[in-house]
């Protein structure tokens, strides 16, 4: 297994080195007046990154890139986890440590990460949760974001990590899983990225249907549809889920009792990377909402009752850090 540790930013030592290091990298400079970097370091939280044996080193850094800018909005520490197989039962854990002091434009903007990375063997993972703990900020909320770690592995080995979390975070875009069967007294804690990165979709659809009541909105309706190219299917499916509980509540609304069927189609013919539409029985009600191919615009044609909507909406697909934080604090 090629070992991704080695690929990461930070400098290696031994775990046992990690917390007297940490102690002596944000005291303040001897003889000084400054501040101490530590006055910086009002950590919120811990951040735990869980990355599976398929992950790539591509992945791995782009994850780590992540965290950081995480980290500059929201101070915190990181422990990433790394997969690695030891080369004989006696040899110690690999660690490295990255710590990082952002300033922004202004001095009191500026905040300081710090990334623990230890390596683990997937096949040993007894001790995991414990060692883990002595590296968080105690009295902090706990985020753990599984990467690429398999659903039966979750089940079976990683249960005490799920329970012990604020919230558990996957990506059905990159694992082709679910997470959110996993059991746990609170199911409601289990988020995933592909849902938050609908987010803009969300609002501006919402921000449109809204105005409508909601009887007219159902009225004719046959069902709806969710066309995307086949990198966007998962935000497809978690964008379905929601538009599929806005139509029962509008039935509801209604006093109906009618079922509205919503599909996914992903096919990389489709002209528009992601495209909302309901078929209706006739041609006095239309509704689409199509994502233009540069991904900034999004381009609505709705026609309900006698209101017609026909322009051109700019639109913001999140970066991987704030789609990180919807899904921590809001998703």
């Amino acid at each position: 297994m090629p070992s991704i540790i080695h690929n990461l930013p930070g400098i290696s030592m031994p775990v046992s080195h990690i917390s007297r290091t940490l102690r002596e990298m944000w005291l303040a400079e001897p003889g000084t007046l400054d501040s101490p970097p530590s006055d910086f370091r009002a950590s919120q939280l811990n951040l735990v990154i869980h990355l599976g044996e398929e992950t790539t080193t591509g992945e791995a850094l782009a994850i780590f890139t992540t965290g950081i800018h995480f980290g500059q909005r929201y101070p915190c520490r990181i422990v990433m986890l790394c997969p690695q197989k030891p080369g004989s039962p006696a040899e110690p854990i690999e660690a490295r440590l990255f710590t990082q002091c952002y300033i922004g434009d202004t001095h009191r903007q500026m905040c300081c990460c710090e990334v623990i990375m230890l390596g683990y063997d997937p096949s040993e993972p007894h001790m995991l949760f414990n060692l883990v703990s002595i590296w968080l900020e105690s009295d902090l909320p706990v985020f753990h974001w599984f990467h690429r770690v398999p659903e039966t592995q979750v089940r079976n080995r990683h249960l005490t990590f799920v329970r012990a979390s604020r919230r558990v975070i996957f990506d059905s875009g990159v694992d082709s899983i679910d997470l959110s069967e996993i059991p746990t007294p609170d199911p409601s804690k289990i988020h995933d990225l592909a849902a938050a990165r609908t987010l803009p979709i969300r609002q501006s659809v919402g921000q449109i249907l809204s105005t409508f009541d909601p009887s007219e909105i159902i009225r004719g309706i046959r069902g709806a549809r969710i066309m995307c190219h086949p990198k966007m299917k998962a935000e497809a499916v978690r964008f379905s889920e929601w538009i599929e509980d806005g139509l029962k509540q509008c039935v509801t609304r209604s006093g109906s009792t009618a079922t509205i069927p919503v599909s996914v189609i992903d096919s990389p013919a489709h002209d528009s990377p992601f495209e909302v539409r309901f078929d209706y029985a006739d041609n006095t009600h239309v509704f689409s909402w199509r994502l233009l191919p540069a991904q900034t615009e999004a381009s609505i044609l709705c026609r309900i009752g006698t209101r017609i909507i026909d322009n051109l909406v700019s639109i913001r697909l999140p970066d991987s850090a704030s789609t990180l934080a919807e899904t921590m604090f809001f998703g």
